[in-house]
């Protein structure tokens, strides 16, 4: 079909959800501050406070995309055959989206720190939640 027209193929894994939703969220927590959310300032180059919205709502449905995944992982038929209990795995589920909600949460109050990454490695309740997850999956084995 030519050059004006590309076919592309590529898999979306809840990894890259994840790393969307990071990428938004260094964006909201440096502007989600008091004093940006006044009216008109830079959080980047390329970014203003006006659209502090846009990238919320955008980081948390990758967050909410990154749950449904892990459902649809839960239930595809190749993890049935890795897991002796792959439904224990499904409490995972609604943990997972307990921590996006909360941290979007969070980052939208200013309480994170410009990398989300360092922030969780030091939130005792990201901690828990990833103990939960980790515990659901050695159940499901």
């Amino acid at each position: 079909m030519g050059n004006a027209t590309r076919e592309i193929e590529s898999t979306v894994d809840q990894s890259d959800m994840r790393g969307l939703g990071t990428a938004s969220q260094r964006l909201v927590a440096p502007g989600a501050g008091k004093s940006a959310r006044d009216g008109g300032g830079r959080i980047s180059r390329n970014y203003t406070t006006d659209d502090l919205p846009v990238i919320l709502g955008g980081g948390i449905a990758t967050g909410v995309a990154a749950v449904m995944v892990l459902a649809l992982y839960i239930q595809s038929d190749q993890t049935i055959g890795l897991y002796d209990n792959p439904q224990r795995i499904w409490i995972a589920c609604p943990v997972l989206l307990y921590w996006v909600l909360r941290v979007w949460f969070d980052a939208n109050r200013g309480e994170v720190d410009e990398d989300p990454v360092a922030w969780a490695g030091k939130d005792p309740v990201s901690w828990l939640a990833a103990g939960l997850i980790a515990a659901a999956f050695a159940a499901a084995l």
